[in-house]
């Protein structure tokens, strides 16, 4: 869930002992080439960087090195948001974790100095140790829960043009949604893009509290993400295109034992503004 804390013991279904597979060859390609961690280095640092970032809080995508896994370069709107980005354009990721889709567009070739990122818990300095680029990243962190009002967050209010969330909305209900996609509205204008992935379902449904899932969360499919979309832009005054798709494990490069319920898939979205 969308909170600062888990339990910390490794003995859970979703802290992997070896996360080497999640490993691509584009990562390790980052890592030697922008981080300058020698190759015979890259497995242990991955997995001593994965243990701190646990001990901070044993998120499952930390637990199954999912992170390993950028998601940007996959989603159909990757090279408009470089593009944007190589023209002046704003963006923020919600829900940054350590950075690890950031480092990317600048590897890319994006600039990171109009690049903001969020998440309700601090683990940005693990990501200077896992990149070692304190010195030449330079994108502006804020720690805050986005269902809360942040003075922070606010003055990034009708100034970003790409929202980039990813793995967070999920972890709430219908409603919980609702709200924290007003605060996404808050910080777009016309002509902004929201797009990331989630959790879904092949059909949308509620997921009651789990071990893993700390509360009740509500789970979607294309057609209700559209549906929610249009309930938001009611309410706010603003008006969204929006797109989704669902994907298997096998599409995002997972393996089955990192989203092993049944029925659950992950969704892939866009959402823009248009008025």
């Amino acid at each position: 869930m969308w909170c600062k804390e888990y339990s910390n013991g490794t003995d859970v279904v979703w802290y992997f002992k070896n996360i080497d597979n999640k490993l691509i060859p584009d990562t390790r390609q980052l890592l030697q080439t922008y981080s300058n961690v020698p190759p015979e280095e890259v497995l242990p640092h991955i997995n001593k960087i994965r243990d701190k970032a646990w001990k901070i809080r044993s998120h499952m995508c930390t637990g199954q090195g999912i992170f390993l896994i950028p998601s940007m370069p996959g989603h159909p709107q990757h090279s408009t948001i470089l593009s944007r980005l190589k023209n002046g354009a704003t963006l923020v990721d919600v829900g940054t974790f350590i950075g690890q889709d950031l480092r990317q567009l600048v590897v890319d070739g994006a600039p990171s100095n109009n690049m903001y990122a969020v998440d309700i818990v601090n683990h940005w300095d693990t990501g200077y140790e896992m990149y070692r680029d304190r010195d030449n990243f330079h994108a502006h962190y804020i720690e805050c829960d986005i269902l809360k009002p942040n003075p922070a967050l606010k003055e990034l209010n009708g100034k970003m043009d790409i929202i980039w969330i990813t793995h967070v909305l999920h972890q709430w209900t219908w409603e919980g949604q609702v709200l924290a996609a007003k605060t996404l509205v808050d910080l777009s204008r016309v002509g902004t893009i929201v797009a990331g992935y989630q959790v879904g379902a092949i059909v949308a449904m509620f997921a009651p509290r789990t071990e893993l899932m700390k509360g009740d969360s509500f789970l979607h499919d294309p057609e209700s993400f559209a549906r929610m979309w249009d309930e938001v832009g009611a309410e706010t005054g603003s008006k969204w295109k929006t797109t989704g798709k669902l994907k298997t494990t096998d599409d995002m490069g997972w393996t089955p034992e990192d989203l092993p319920t049944k029925g659950r898939r992950i969704l892939e979205f866009t959402a823009e503004r248009v008025g």
